[in-house]
């Protein structure tokens, strides 16, 4: 049913800013088509607004019937991060071009959006390293790596952009993959952050799938590479989480 929720707000906000979106004149030139015809953009804004809509009503579900309510403050600081950074890369969609934001300000950006699982010390902080074994990396597993992750996952992933349905695509096979991981490993609330992501996802990519009606934009890369590293973080799965990165992105 959360899946669900995402799915249908994401299919139906999209649909609707379609047309809007072209009125307003924030259309973007489809670069990969010979007439190159104008698309709309900033589809990021309703992605964000799906997955919000089916964590919420998690979260009120975990409130009022499931009695999980201790597991709402970090799903609440994956919800801070996933806000920061999606009002990050809507500023980048809308004064990025304009202003030349340049490759080092774009990261120095999206700091801010790590706060919320640092102050929370969210994770665990002993990590298994090949030819190191275990190590406790304690405070700066939170302060160090943490914001690291978060910071080069976000601008990593947004260096996908390109070609048609291929954020959302890529997005949908690495959250999927960590979700069903998280499910197995018995971190369903995880899993569930990850589901919801994917139906949202699934939603857009009817829009965004060759010939597109509808750009991602920045804020939708941005937070999807922060919600991947969010679900590894909360899960334990840094390790994986790196493996599928770089083998799907590079």
């Amino acid at each position: 049913m959360r899946p669900l929720v995402s799915f249908v707000c994401t299919l139906l906000l999209t649909k609707k800013w379609i047309p809007v979106a072209k009125r307003a004149n924030l259309v973007g030139k489809e670069m990969n088509k010979p007439d190159g015809p104008l698309v709309a953009e900033l589809g990021g804004v309703w992605v964000t607004a799906g997955i919000l809509a089916g964590i919420i009503y998690y979260i009120a579900l975990n409130t009022f019937l499931l009695n999980q309510s201790s597991i709402n403050l970090f799903i609440f600081a994956t919800l801070c991060t996933i806000l920061i950074i999606a009002l990050i890369g809507f500023i980048d969609d809308i004064l990025g071009w304009k202003i030349g934001l340049s490759q080092l300000q774009k990261p120095l950006l999206t700091i801010p959006a790590a706060l919320s699982m640092m102050v929370i010390n969210a994770g665990y902080s002993y990590m298994s390293i090949p030819l190191f074994g275990d190590i406790n990396f304690g405070i700066l597993y939170p302060l160090l790596l943490v914001p690291i992750g978060i910071v080069g996952a976000a601008n990593g992933f947004n260096m996908l952009a390109g070609y048609n349905g291929l954020e959302g695509g890529m997005g949908f096979v690495i959250i999927s993959a960590l979700s069903i991981v998280a499910y197995v490993k018995g971190e369903s609330w995880v899993a569930m952050i990850g589901f919801v992501t994917a139906a949202a996802l699934i939603a857009f990519l009817i829009f965004n799938w060759f010939p597109a009606k509808i750009f991602p934009g920045n804020e939708f890369t941005y937070m999807l590479g922060a919600i991947m590293v969010c679900m590894a973080i909360l899960g334990n799965m840094e390790k994986l989480a790196i493996v599928l990165f770089y083998t799907l992105l590079y």
